[in-house]
């Protein structure tokens, strides 16, 4: 995630209406700080600046974000609309699943299931991607699924993390 940023800081250090690296520096800094840091903010408030020159998919991919990370629930219908308009694109479903696993605490139960099944269709397109499976540890520890916890934390342990868990770390739970 670090080189990441640090080439597209760079890439908007050279042109700063480059709203393209601006939505994409967002996430790198939120993995590092969060979503809601005042970094990730920024580099998505300037990506909102310059929203007029993303593609479609980016610009829906922006308005989930803002309004999830503002706290609203209509980031719900639009995370739905865009999964349903690309249903192939991993980073699309994995967007929509991160939402759907934050409306779980204003949703309940019910949000928690939709969660689980959008987080296995995000994992059925990228497999190999480790922030795939950060949620799904927690959803697996709340709904009581230890054949679920243990199929993603022997995944996450192949491959070696890659996100903010820390899988070297031993786990609470024995395998």
């Amino acid at each position: 995630w670090d080189s990441a940023a640090g080439a597209l800081a760079e890439a908007v250090d050279i042109d700063s209406t480059f709203a393209l690296a601006h939505l994409r520096l967002a996430e790198p800094y939120g993995w590092r700080y969060g979503m809601a840091s005042e970094p990730s903010q920024r580099a998505l408030a300037a990506a909102e600046r310059f929203a007029n020159r993303l593609p479609p998919r980016e610009r829906m991919l922006l308005t989930v974000r803002r309004l999830h990370e503002a706290g609203r629930l209509p980031a719900l219908d639009s995370a739905v609309a865009l999964a349903a308009r690309y249903p192939d694109d991993a980073e699309v479903q994995y967007v929509a699943a991160d939402v759907r696993f934050h409306a779980m605490e204003a949703l309940g139960r019910s949000m928690s299931e939709r969660a689980v099944a959008a987080f296995d269709t995000a994992i059925a397109l990228d497999s190999v991607s480790a922030r795939v499976y950060a949620h799904p540890v927690s959803l697996a520890l709340m709904l009581g699924d230890s054949a679920r916890f243990h199929t993603i934390t022997r995944k996450l342990v192949a491959l070696r993390g890659g996100s903010h868990m820390q899988v070297a770390d031993a786990w609470d739970y024995p395998w």
